[in-house]
């Protein structure tokens, strides 16, 4: 049985929730499958209105404000995160990876790959939410510009 969820933030370890659209047209429900590892966050697929529609994702998702998009962390084979944008209208899944610069031993720049998303807000084209909300957090923001 789904929990329903009033706050913003949804945690990325809890296992179930239903969360309706800010228009109350639709809903979406995240049913887990499994941890991605033993105490890690919960993987598994997100469903608007009975229809499954995104697999291999995150129970932290948001609502945009104008109930147009749904926000949500997708993990990939490497169990690394992406940022999941998924169109209501067109039904396209679009994915985003870290912007965050690191260095290999000091030297090799590379993007550093979002770990555990902990979103909380969607509203005026900006994602909010923490890339790692355990352990060393850091705030992200996202505009809905950078999935196109």
């Amino acid at each position: 049985m789904s929990q329903r969820i009033s706050s913003l933030s949804i945690s990325p370890w809890m296992d179930s929730g239903k969360v309706f659209s800010p228009n109350k047209q639709l809903y979406a429900e995240f049913i887990s499958e499994h941890e991605v590892c033993q105490g890690g966050p919960i993987f598994g697929y997100l469903k608007i209105n009975d229809d499954k529609i995104i697999s291999n994702c995150s129970s932290s998702f948001v609502w945009s404000d104008d109930s147009k998009f749904i926000a949500v962390p997708v993990w990939d084979k490497k169990r690394n995160q992406l940022l999941g944008l998924y169109d209501v209208k067109t039904g396209i899944l679009r994915h985003l990876k870290s912007k965050a610069k690191g260095r290999f031993f000091g030297f090799f720049p590379y993007n550093k790959p979002y770990t555990v998303l902990e979103l909380s807000s969607f509203s005026n084209g900006i994602i909010k939410g923490v890339n790692s909300p355990v352990y060393k957090p850091i705030a992200i923001n996202v505009a809905i510009e950078e999935f196109y």
